[in-house]
Order: structure tokens, then C-alpha cells, then sequence
């Protein structure tokens, strides 16, 4: 079942633009650095611990009950999967508004940043140090 679930997932977001909301902020944030800089990508999500050296784009889902009821409708029509189909919908509910993900940034040091709403209820921040 686990199995399913991470296919279904990489199938969503193939479909739904999970891969588009990192690819944009990152075309803007490779032309907001200095040419020939290094990019460095880093998975915090794997613990990590990694600090990026230029820039940086974090994505996550946007919160929103109009999102939260994409996921669940879109789940139901694409997959049997009793895992993908409860874990989409929570994704998005334990995602940040853009207003929340602003005031992480800002709590945490960071200063040229943007937040930008991403096609199918993604956030991106981005910007360089």
C-alpha cells in the first residue's frame, strides 16, 4: 500500500504541477543571483540541516479549504489508494497561507524574499541571501 501511495503521489504532483512550483521560483532566483554562482539544492525535508550559501526556494501546499477540497475530488477520480486519498487533502491543510509563510521567513533572518502563490494550491518562497 505504501508503495501505491508514493506512485500516486508522484503521479499528483507530475499532473497537478508539484514540479512547476519549484522550477519558476527557481528560473527567478538563478536570474536574481550573480552569474556563475553555484546552486546548491538541499532537502531539509530529509533533516539535513544544510544552509544554503546564494539563494534558496522553499515550496509547500497553501492552506486553503478550496484546496483541501481540489485534493479530495481530484484524489477520488485518480486513484483507489486509501493512503494518497487521506494524505493529499491533509497536505494541503497542514500547509501555510501566505501571510504565515512570510512570517517564518521574516522570524528567521530573512530579508530578499518573495512568497508567490503557485498554480494548484502551492506556495514558493524564494530569494537570495
Amino acid at each position: 500500500m505504501l508503495v501505491d501511495n508514493l506512485h500516486n503521489m508522484a503521479r499528483l504532483n507530475h499532473r497537478l504541477g508539484g514540479v512547476r512550483a519549484v522550477l519558476g521560483p527557481l528560473a527567478r532566483l538563478i536570474r536574481l543571483t550573480r552569474p556563475r554562482l553555484p546552486i546548491q539544492a538541499l532537502d531539509l525535508g530529509a533533516g539535513a540541516a544544510d544552509i544554503p550559501r546564494a539563494g534558496y526556494v522553499v515550496t509547500d501546499s497553501r492552506r486553503s479549504r478550496l484546496g483541501c477540497a481540489a485534493q479530495w475530488a481530484v484524489t477520488r477520480l485518480m486513484t483507489s489508494n486509501p493512503l494518497t486519498r487521506a494524505e493529499a487533502p491533509a497536505a494541503v491543510l497542514h500547509g501555510f497561507t501566505p501571510r504565515e509563510l512570510r512570517a517564518l521567513a521574516e522570524g528567521a533572518g530573512l530579508r530578499n524574499f518573495r512568497v508567490r502563490r503557485m498554480p494548484w494550491f502551492h506556495l514558493a518562497l524564494y530569494g537570495v541571501k
